[in-house]
């Protein structure tokens, strides 16, 4: 199988002959690698790569990941209430089928500042002076 970016020099050059040497001498390679597919676009390299039937995958934006079929086809987003309103968020990684996941509103800032000062044992005289002093 003809690989389209070595060339028979290289694929026999002793910096790369082997795995633990190409690691080694990665940065090097990389430069060779990323020179080669300078005047490609993603899908012509991602074509060439699959061509060659050489492991890869494309680096969506995040626009391609939040429009990702598999998220859709898992049913893996949500709408939680924020301050702001409803906004999509993801379900934690992984399958579940024990519990459900809770997926809460966003709190708006500082909305539990006063209940957590409290647990950590704060009395009500100081989370005062907390308030005057440091906006809370």
């Amino acid at each position: 199988m003809k690989r389209f970016w070595i060339s028979p020099e290289l694929a026999n050059d002793p910096r790369f002959d082997k795995n633990f040497k190409r690691n080694e001498n990665r940065i090097e390679l990389s430069k060779i690698i990323l020179d080669r597919f300078a005047n490609f676009t993603s899908e012509q390299v991602i074509a060439k790569l699959d061509g060659a039937q050489i492991a890869n995958a494309s680096l969506n934006d995040m626009y391609q990941f939040w429009d990702h079929e598999q998220l859709k086809a898992r049913q893996r987003w949500v709408s939680v209430d924020s301050p702001k309103g409803e906004i999509p968020a993801l379900l934690p990684p992984g399958l579940n089928n024990t519990y459900q996941y809770r997926m809460d509103k966003i709190p708006s800032v500082g909305e539990h500042t006063v209940a957590i000062l409290k647990e950590l044992g704060y009395q009500d005289s100081e989370i005062a002076n907390l308030r005057q002093t440091q906006s809370i």
